[in-house]
């Protein structure tokens, strides 16, 4: 679980951050600070998108700073449940005195530690009754009978080499080109590495891939409002090739190759990933095709099999037929 922490900078509240961390670690959550975030862009976007993904949120108010009152605001807003810290009852406003919050102090951590350790097992325990759309980004939402959205499968933490990372048997990959794998040598070397992990699991585990077919001419024009189809189809005819180089490597070095599998069908409408789709604990990401410019930020949607086993099971039972019929040309 992730908690999102608003507090001032300033280097005299160092050991009350560590603090913090402390009491979060040791129940299982972990703490974000805008701070501690090296990626670059506009840093109110950040801070957003951050409290948007965090189970909750903790806020220490000391000083009235403003910066730390407008993101108390702000997660509000947001419906986010927030624990409220204060070294002084005075720095409470008005408008959340009626609010429970821990007051401590800077020269006893210890007792802050303990206090905050119970208010966080308190929201933990009860996180299971937020809305779905406050689950996106963390795990929890598996348990509901709502499918979740997020705006893009990297606000999750359900990439694809996560996902393949936890898949137990068989990861089932669709992509109208899958060409992120090649769009540095960090992703390839990381997604073999993966793919042969979980290939190592057992002799029944699987690992398949459906891409769209380079010859084919409406899976190409549908790209043309999005990209020049001359850089798509580039693309698509390079992950084919890396992905028979890839497989004869397996073939040469493993005992394991024939549990690779890629194939083309003439279109693949829908980017999904299916993990362990037989068992208990399937899982599915889909993410829609962009075919405008404006689409360029795609959704994507993430349901789990125990709580949406129907859907999970159409969508499941559609790809696998294509997969499986005797149009789709493997590689």
């Amino acid at each position: 679980m992730q908690a999102f922490v608003m507090m001032p900078f300033d280097t005299s509240f160092r050991e009350i951050r560590e603090a913090i961390r402390t009491a979060a670690n040791s129940i299982g959550v972990y703490c974000v600070w805008v701070d501690e975030n090296l990626l670059t862009g506009k840093i109110t976007d950040q801070i957003e998108s951050e409290i948007r993904m965090s189970n909750f949120c903790i806020c220490d108010i000391t000083g009235k700073n403003a910066n730390v009152s407008w993101e108390c605001g702000f997660s509000r807003a947001l419906g986010k449940k927030i624990v409220l810290l204060s070294q002084s009852e005075k720095d409470l406003f008005f408008d959340i005195k009626d609010q429970r919050t821990i007051i401590y102090d800077p020269n006893n951590l210890r007792d802050l530690i303990q206090n905050l350790k119970i208010s966080l097992n308190i929201i933990k325990q009860s996180s299971e009754s937020l809305a779905p759309e406050l689950l996106v980004g963390t795990h929890l939402h598996e348990k509901m009978r709502t499918i979740a959205a997020a705006k893009s499968i990297n606000d999750t933490p359900y990439n694809l080499f996560t996902l393949i990372e936890r898949a137990q048997n068989h990861i089932f990959i669709a992509g109208q080109n899958n060409y992120q794998i090649l769009h540095s040598v960090k992703n390839k070397n990381l997604f073999e590495t993966k793919v042969i992990d979980l290939l190592k699991k057992s002799d029944s585990s699987q690992v398949d891939i459906m891409i769209s077919d380079e010859t084919c001419a409406h899976a190409i024009k549908t790209w043309e409002y999005v990209q020049d189809t001359t850089k798509f189809l580039d693309h698509l005819h390079e992950i084919t090739l890396y992905f028979i180089e890839f497989k004869n490597k397996l073939a040469r070095e493993t005992t394991f190759g024939e549990r690779f599998v890629v194939k083309k069908i003439d279109f693949v409408p829908l980017s999904v990933q299916f993990v362990d789709p037989e068992s208990p604990e399937g899982l599915a990401v889909i993410i829609p095709n962009s075919f405008q410019k404006v689409n360029n930020a795609r959704p994507c949607y993430i349901m789990s099999r125990n709580q949406n086993a129907e859907i999970l099971h159409e969508y499941w039972s559609i790809y696998y037929h294509w997969f499986t019929s005797m149009t789709a040309q493997k590689l």
